[in-house]
């Protein structure tokens, strides 16, 4: 449904975790309202290009399909492409034993990327890297492990977390910040109105 509608010295960490999400800023966010009155709020930087070349790093093991399909959501609901390649990569997805950090996923960028105020600046230095935390995620049935990747590719393509207004499933994004409210509660792992609004307004 195409037609449907700098900051730390190392990197930056966009991180979704088992119970909540710690956002480490570079710069300030910009928030905009879409038409349905709930609000989504550009990260730092997006992509060159709408067509994002990505890499799926994951080796398989139960966590392949859901990134493929995470991106793919991402192609299908909104105008950006998601190319999956073997070389030169604009976005790594991967997966890695991270141990009991409270985060069950993370979105990384190589350091020195510049300040990126408001979100439509380009990221000078690729790969970004978007990964989950098998210490959690090992456990998540395979919708949800799609959930964390889906959001955290969301991050890489230039968005932070959805404010939403009041604990509802109405109009929640997949950008929202916890994991287990997007999901456990509201069974979210496709972007939806809102996150399709952040994307149509940065590409």
């Amino acid at each position: 449904m195409k037609n449907a509608s700098r900051c730390l010295v190392a990197t930056f960490l966009a991180l979704t975790t088992a119970l909540a999400v710690v956002v480490v800023p570079r710069s300030p966010a910009t928030a905009h309202d879409d038409p349905a009155g709930i609000d989504y709020v550009l990260f730092w930087c997006k992509m060159p290009s709408s067509t994002v070349r990505w890499s799926d790093e994951t080796g398989g093991g139960g966590y392949g399909q859901q990134a493929i399909e995470a991106a793919a959501a991402w192609d299908n609901y909104t105008p950006v492409t998601m190319q999956l390649v073997g070389t030169t990569p604009n976005l790594i997805v991967d997966q890695a034993y991270w141990g009991n950090t409270g985060w069950a996923g993370q979105t990384q960028a190589p350091a020195s990327n510049p300040s990126c105020a408001g979100g439509l600046a380009v990221w000078e230095r690729l790969p970004l890297t978007s990964m989950l935390n098998t210490y959690y995620t090992d456990a998540y049935p395979a919708d949800k492990r799609q959930s964390v990747f889906g959001h955290e590719i969301g991050h890489a393509l230039g968005i932070n977390h959805q404010s939403h207004p009041g604990n509802t499933c109405g109009g929640l994004a997949l950008m929202y910040y916890t994991v287990a409210f997007r999901y456990d509660t509201c069974s979210q792992f496709l972007p939806q109105s809102d996150d399709v609004a952040a994307i149509n307004f940065i590409y």
